[in-house]
């Protein structure tokens, strides 16, 4: 039971039992003979190239993991063809590289395979590959023969970029029995990530990307493109895939399938997070019914965007860009649990499943899942039922019975405002959401930000439950500038607009405020806004209470009372109650605000920002806060003795003319007693 080190800065005939004595690469690892019990230090912050394929099977865990401070250490299947010379001009605009020539390349020299799976040039992946050097006619397109890989280019590919990595078709590390792969950053492949049949496997902690996308030699017409980030192939037991970052993934992140499998027993994948990919999660096999799976677990993982990676825009089939694929299920115990899971806007669908499943149920157990689909999208690409038919899917085909569906009606940009918002809604642990931003913090480099738009509403679609939209529901909106001059006139900035069409339903929203530094420290107006609408049963008004908190009162002419909400429609259908802020009144004012609480059933509603300011307010019902609402913490003044009914115990009164300060010792016009002399 031995401990080694590996650091770029070792060498291979060092004995490799310190830190000082490392060895150097990945090949020295794989051909040194570990036995059971040895434990594999790569050192955080390097990058070592080639296979972990260790080629034994153990009876005692063997543990290959990290050491040191800084980032996961590397292992990359990359080749880097960096060197002008290394480039020959084959034809007009067509460039070809030798994969098999020793001086060719750096980087990955553990396999001399040719079968490019895309390119990685200057931190972007180009997936466009072709089958026949003629049908090379764009930019970055490839083809690559027995030796050679050819690049469409108008110049040598180095002149254009700087860093040329090449992905070629060999797994990066072969599952064995007992063996223990964590901390580690797994990158670079035509082919998969981890592949095998192992006993007592466990991958932990390790980000898996950029996987993919070389031809599945020996299948079909010789066009089938493969790639998945962890596939259990023909079988496997009692293993555990957890706490990983899998993504950028030609196929799917993780996968239990085979042709001539007895079965697959005890394996658990949970607590992973997953985007990027085409899919998440698959189960196939095409042996029958002497196959099995039992107590397996897809649980607890986070899948963001599956379809929406570079494979997307380059493979044929492009509806089978879902979350949960089923291909080829013919055992007859498929004793899997998908439970706790997030699904958050697959391209295509929830689920696919090929000709043999279209016309049954799940085969699997697939329940208490959170699910985020777009307005009107299916939940399975085979069924009719959209999103919104959420409880009819459930009846019919027996599964997600107590999942909740939530409709989104844009898609945010951002992997870590996605993550946000998903855990906002699901009751994720903030531990958990601490771990996921700071992971994401540290990828944003190799992060391909998705789509284009803003989340501006998530609703669930299947049970009105009141739910708190915090750590990022919606990303901080900004705000307003006046854009004014030097007079103060009314210039309103419209905030928020709440859109209720269910007669009895309500709308409640809490959102937090400030007028923003502008030349001047502290020129206050810090508070919170609360707002709610209840409409009328004929639908034709609506109850409307508005409260403004002010922390710090607002300056410059400025007032609570600028604070509206206007019922700018209400026909019989809908009742439509947008709020208003006058900022105008501060000539070079800045608005900032933020929602932080929202409950809405039976309604639609959404924040603006920055739109063009208004002079006038639309016509309406205008509802505005009291002059003196409860708990504002600001004192009511006068210039005599106090008189009025306090509104709150505690309350102060002060006596501007005289000087003399009071406080509220009750709930009656008599209970103010003199604080000051």
């Amino acid at each position: 039971m031995t401990t080694y080190y590996v650091s770029n800065t070792g060498n291979d005939s060092n004995d490799g039992l310190a830190p000082e004595t490392a060895w150097a690469t990945v090949s020295k690892v794989r051909n040194f003979g570990l036995l059971s019990g040895d434990t594999v230090l790569f050192k955080r912050g390097d990058t070592f190239y080639g296979r972990l394929w260790l080629g034994a099977t153990y009876t005692l865990p063997v543990t290959i993991g990290a050491y040191g401070v800084g980032e996961k250490p590397k292992i990359s299947g990359y080749k880097k063809v960096n060197n002008a010379s290394s480039w020959v001009q084959h034809s007009a605009n067509v460039w070809k590289t030798d994969l098999t020539a020793t001086g060719t390349f750096t980087g990955n020299r553990d396999s001399w395979d040719t079968n490019v799976g895309f390119l990685k040039l200057d931190g972007t992946i180009y997936g466009v590959k072709r089958f026949a050097l003629a049908e090379l006619v764009a930019q970055w397109e490839f083809y690559s023969d027995s030796q050679y890989a050819y690049v469409y280019s108008t110049a040598n590919p180095t002149s254009l970029k700087t860093d040329i990595n090449i992905a070629i078709n060999h797994g990066i590390v072969d599952m064995k029995n007992n063996l223990i792969v964590k901390d580690l950053d797994i990158v670079g492949t035509g082919g998969h990530g981890f592949s095998g049949n192992p006993n007592g496997m466990q991958i932990l902690n390790c980000d898996i990307h950029e996987i993919g996308g070389s031809v599945l030699v020996g299948f079909g017409d010789g066009k089938t493109r493969y790639g998945n980030g962890i596939e259990f192939y023909d079988g496997g037991n009692n293993s555990l895939v957890e706490y990983n970052n899998i993504y950028d993934v030609y196929d799917v992140a993780f996968t239990m399938q085979g042709s001539t499998p007895t079965g697959w027993f005890d394996i658990v994948c949970r607590q992973n997070t997953i985007w990027n990919c085409n899919q998440a999660f698959e189960i196939w096999n095409a042996t029958g019914v002497n196959s099995k799976y039992v107590n397996c677990f897809f649980e607890d993982n986070i899948c963001i965007n599956m379809g929406y990676g570079w494979s997307y825009d380059v493979r044929p089939d492009k509806n089978n860009a879902v979350a949960l694929l089923l291909y080829g299920i013919r055992s007859n115990i498929n004793d899997i649990k998908v439970r706790g899971n997030s699904f958050y806007n697959p391209r295509t669908a929830l689920y696919y499943a090929d000709d043999t499943l279209t016309n049954s149920s799940i085969v699997y157990q697939s329940d208490k899942n959170y699910i985020f689909l777009r307005e009107g999208q299916k939940i399975h690409y085979q069924f009719n039922q959209t999103v919104e038919q959420s409880d009819s899917f459930a009846q019919s085909l027996n599964a997600e019975k107590n999942s909740k569906f939530f409709i989104i009606a844009d898609v945010a940009e951002k992997i870590d405002d996605i993550i946000s918002n998903i855990l906002s809604h699901t009751g994720t642990t903030i531990s958990r959401l601490n771990g996921l931003q700071k992971t994401v913090g540290r990828l944003k480099s190799g992060i391909n930000e998705i789509q284009n738009g803003v989340i501006s509403k998530i609703r669930q679609s299947n049970t009105d439950l009141e739910m708190p939209h915090l750590n990022g529901f919606i990303r901080p909106v900004g705000g307003y500038i006046t854009n004014l001059s030097t007079t103060n006139t009314d210039g309103y900035a419209k905030l928020a607009t709440a859109t209720i069409n269910i007669s009895y339903n309500r709308f409640d929203m809490v959102l937090s405020y400030m007028i923003c530094a502008d030349g001047t420290l502290n020129r206050n107006g810090v508070g919170t806004v609360n707002l709610q609408v209840i409409p009328a049963s004929d639908k034709l008004s609506a109850q409307i209470d508005l409260d403004v908190f002010e922390i710090h009162g607002l300056k410059n002419g400025l007032s609570a009372q600028d604070f509206v909400a206007v019922v700018e429609k209400a026909d019989g259908t809908n009742v439509v109650v947008s709020l208003y802020f006058n900022i105008g009144k501060d000539n070079y004012a800045r608005l900032a605000f933020q929602p932080l609480l929202v409950y809405s059933d039976g309604s639609d509603f959404k924040f603006h920002n920055n739109l063009s300011l208004v002079s006038s307010l639309p016509s309406g019902t205008q509802v505005r806060p009291s002059s003196e609402n409860p708990y504002i913490n600001r004192p009511l003044t006068g210039t005599t003795t106090p008189s009025v009914t306090p509104n709150y115990i505690g309350q102060e009164y002060i006596d501007t003319t005289n000087k003399i300060a009071y406080k509220a010792c009750g709930l009656a016009a008599s209970d103010w007693k003199q604080t000051t002399n």
